[in-house]
């Protein structure tokens, strides 16, 4: 009947394998599928969440968030900062794809090696105000030194979204960032705006990622969440020193991964704001850290408000279909990642 379409769905798990097809016409591929080499994806397509494909040949299919093509990276992907907490994610992620991957030591010569596409993770965070030389190095000077010497296709510089922290709109990648040197603060949105200078200088493929606050098991990490769940955990008690109603963005270290090596092999753009667009308050935080763990919490009586300007996310949410993960819905399975160290021994 022509009012009536026969859909066609693929059934799918983890270890679902679509073999060589030509697929089209409402046909539906289901999540968690792998999609082999030389398959085509025509009008009418719908391939879910979190599938995997290599090699294919795409026309004008719909792809869920997460799910990833693989196809065409034939060339090295080197990894700088890997022993870091995004850079080791990255890793892990390249390992389980499968994808020909490089990762240098820490002082390692890479001069005269082909490194491919470069994804770079080396910078300094939550100590960078005690850390201002290492801080600059880190962010520029190591940067200067693999543009000036060494042989890469692309590169992909991790950046901030702090560097929107001092306006009052909507952070947007084409907005006018101002920075004062005589604020300590500073130093920070200062480094990483040369890093994205210096690279978009350097004459081949330079995208800037600019991270907001990424949330994921980090144990080593003194910045505010990890510092807040951990102290929720073994000491059960939470004490803040800025406000209730201060917010910020946060976004999943899985998130992240995810749309950094889909920038790295598809990106379009120059410069990407990967956050989950939405602030998160310090109350709604505390309130579901007091429900899943019995903590109480206090407020410093010096407390200020921080207020992060939102964050805008329309780039990748229109190139990659991206659909964020909200950290007040993710607490409970990470509260549960810290418990399963074991005590009060893990917490340093």
């Amino acid at each position: 009947m022509n009012t009536e379409k026969k859909i066609r769905k693929l059934k799918s798990s983890l270890s679902c394998l679509v073999k060589v097809a030509s697929f089209e016409d409402d046909f539906w591929i289901g999540a968690n599928t792998v999609i082999l080499d030389g398959s085509v994806i025509r009008r009418g397509v719908v391939v879910g969440s979190h599938s995997l494909g290599k090699r294919i040949f795409r026309r004008n299919g719909v792809y869920g968030w997460q799910s990833f093509e693989i196809g065409g990276v034939t060339r090295m992907i080197t990894v700088l900062g890997a022993s870091g907490f995004i850079g080791s994610a990255i890793v892990k992620r390249l390992k389980e794809l499968n994808l020909k991957h490089f990762v240098p030591g820490r002082d390692e010569d890479i001069r005269g090696k082909k490194l491919g596409k470069v994804i770079y993770c080396i910078g300094i965070t939550a100590d960078f105000r005690t850390r201002p030389i290492e801080t600059v190095d880190a962010h520029v000077g190591k940067l200067s030194n693999l543009l000036s010497n060494c042989d890469f296709e692309s590169i992909v510089y991790l950046s901030s979204t702090r560097l929107y922290k001092s306006t009052n709109v909507l952070g947007q990648e084409d907005n006018i960032i101002e920075a004062t040197p005589l604020l300590l603060d500073d130093i920070y949105n200062i480094s990483k705006l040369m890093g994205e200078s210096l690279l978009f200088s350097c004459g081949k493929k330079a995208t800037a990622v600019r991270l907001s606050n990424v949330y994921g098991l980090d144990t080593h990490s003194n910045n505010f969440l990890p510092s807040i769940i951990k102290d929720a955990i073994w000491k059960k008690r939470i004490r803040l020193l800025t406000s209730l109603s201060s917010a910020k963005d946060y976004i999943s270290l899985n998130d992240v991964v995810s749309l950094i090596l889909k920038i790295t092999m598809h990106g379009h753009y120059q410069i990407y704001n990967v956050a989950s667009g939405i602030n998160t308050s310090n109350l709604e935080i505390t309130q579901k850290l007091e429900k899943i763990t019995g903590c109480k919490v206090e407020t410093d009586k010096h407390a200020i408000e921080v207020q992060f300007p939102q964050i805008s996310i329309s780039r990748i949410k229109e190139e990659f279909s991206y659909i964020p993960s909200l950290i007040v819905e993710d607490l409970e399975g990470l509260v549960g990642e810290y418990y399963s160290l074991g005590g009060i021994n893990d917490y340093n």
